[in-house]
């Protein structure tokens, strides 16, 4: 790399997305952030071609960029156009990775939320009445809007 970077090669990697599977859910009933990309692959079908490329460019799962790239204006559209029953629908997957996550799904759930709320009251106003529900999930998601653009790096990363 160190070489590479002197004379000033680049690699290029193929674009390659026919040979990528899709993440897929556990079979324990334990989600993972993979398990919770899938739901939300589910929810979005329009993002299974972004995630491709996205696994095609990066060669890893990198969640918090994919998810900062392709999920929260999504995210933002669902709370800001969508029906009651969408958001219902989006509060039944959250719910469950809320439940069964485990501590960095849970996070990183959050912090999505947080990144669609961000300087908008209207998502933030949609997203406390679909959290009304659950006051611990609620308690959360306000808790760490208060912070969430004092973390540069997860702020930058989610905030597109």
């Amino acid at each position: 790399a160190s070489i590479r970077k002197e004379l000033g090669v680049t690699v290029k990697r193929s674009a390659n997305t026919n040979g990528i599977e899709l993440p897929t859910a556990s079979k324990s009933g334990n989600m993972t952030v993979t398990g919770f990309a899938k739901k939300m692959l589910d929810v979005y079908p329009s993002m299974k071609e972004e995630y491709k490329s996205h696994i095609a460019h990066y060669g890893n799962f990198l969640y918090i960029n994919f998810f900062g790239e392709s999920l929260i204006p999504n995210l933002k559209n669902t709370f800001e156009n969508g029906t009651k029953k969408q958001i219902k629908k989006l509060y039944d997957v959250f719910e469950d990775a809320y439940l069964k996550g485990d501590r960095d799904t849970v996070n990183i759930l959050v912090a999505v939320l947080c990144a669609a709320a961000y300087k908008n009251d209207n998502i933030t106003a949609a997203i406390r009445e679909m959290l009304d529900v659950d006051k611990h999930f609620l308690a959360s998601f306000d808790n760490f809007l208060q912070v969430f653009s004092k973390n540069k790096k997860l702020f930058n990363s989610l905030i597109k």
